[in-house]
């Protein structure tokens, strides 16, 4: 009677896209079927996970923080819905240079680089010493996102399959408990005798510091350049007129 195969040997079969399986595998990550690949794997899918919660959490902040920044910056209302539109064009300016940047200094370096970047946005925001500081710090959220949403379709999604979309569904998962949380942590903070907003608003800003320290090897991101994206190139106008 063949034996039952181990519970480590059945978590590489289900998740071989972060395990690095098949072409392109990055052999930094040891052999997929090693406690070193295991790990690698595991932690590659929770730092992802809880990127996302951290992304969302400031990502909905930003929009809620708009009336104590009217009110400490003593700016009109109008102006002071500025930095969500300002986070929308550094995403859409994100999208242009994103995948430069990791062709310069190499796609792991390039994921840590945005996600330091976020985490200082997310500090600049709650400092508020100006309110073009706010923009600016806005902007430079909007591009970091552009780059860590990158590293995470990247991460999971490689491969195809179920596998990957039960993970992209589950990165969302976490993205919408970041964006429950974020409200409620900033409505508790902005209470009179509490700690304040700005202390609310910069929650994830430790848990994205750490991340960017201990970012784990990906084979979708840390393989060279030209042998993962031989498709690069302008987008069929079918693409943008849908």
């Amino acid at each position: 009677m063949p034996s039952r195969p181990s519970t480590d040997a059945a978590a590489v079969r289900c998740e071989p896209a972060l395990n690095g399986q098949g072409p392109g595998r990055d052999p930094r990550l040891g052999s997929p079927h090693s406690r070193r690949g295991i790990t690698n794997s595991r932690a590659l899918g929770w730092t992802a996970y809880v990127l996302m919660a951290a992304y969302a959490y400031i990502q909905y902040a930003l929009g809620f923080i708009t009336p104590y920044l009217r009110d400490d910056l003593r700016v009109p209302e109008s102006v002071a819905v500025l930095p969500n539109s300002i986070a929308a064009l550094g995403l859409v300016g994100g999208g242009f240079v994103v995948g430069e940047v990791a062709a310069r200094i190499g796609p792991q370096r390039a994921a840590r680089l945005w996600i330091a970047v976020m985490a200082a946005a997310g500090v600049a925001l709650a400092a508020r010493i100006s309110f073009p500081v706010v923009l600016i710090a806005a902007g430079a959220f909007g591009v970091a996102t552009a780059g860590v949403l990158t590293h995470v379709n990247s991460a999971l999604g490689r491969g195809g399959g179920h596998g990957a979309d039960t993970r992209l569904v589950r990165a969302n998962l976490w993205a919408v408990a970041g964006a429950f949380v974020a409200p409620l942590v900033l409505a508790w903070a902005a209470e009179p005798g509490s700690v304040g907003w700005a202390a609310g608003l910069i929650v994830p800003v430790p848990i994205l510091a750490v991340i960017a320290v201990i970012l784990p090897p990906s084979p979708a991101r840390d393989v060279a350049h030209h042998e993962t994206d031989r498709g690069r190139g302008p987008l069929p106008t079918p693409f943008w007129i849908a």
